[in-house]
């Protein structure tokens, strides 16, 4: 693993942001590493709010609202940093409760 792979991960770790010239000196593999530091970070962040979302339905017990507040947010950083590859660009333009234009085709004559 390189040093500037390295920092990178403890950007990310940290949530720093990352610019795209640091981007750009990582080789493919680099970049599959940091991608999978980040989904690791992000199933972390989500598993605490899942556990702590379910200790405040069970017992009533809700976590301390600036922790909970931070780790939301660091959810979503790092969700942008990692995108569902599942969802194409027109679904994810599609809000809630809208239905997607489709596109016409159109032939020639």
């Amino acid at each position: 693993m390189s040093i500037v792979l390295r920092q990178l991960i403890s950007k990310v770790k940290e949530n720093r942001g990352i610019n795209q010239s640091e981007l750009k000196s990582l080789d493919m593999d680099g970049l599959l590493e940091l991608k999978m530091a980040v989904d690791e970070d992000l199933a972390q962040v989500s598993c605490q709010l899942d556990l702590a979302k379910a200790k405040a339905s069970s017992t009533g017990q809700y976590s301390d609202p600036d922790w909970f507040s931070r780790a939301t947010m660091a959810k979503r950083i790092k969700g942008l940093l990692s995108p569902n590859e599942s969802r194409t660009n027109s679904e994810k333009s599609v809000g809630r409760g809208q239905i997607p234009i489709a596109k016409k085709e159109i032939r020639p004559f």
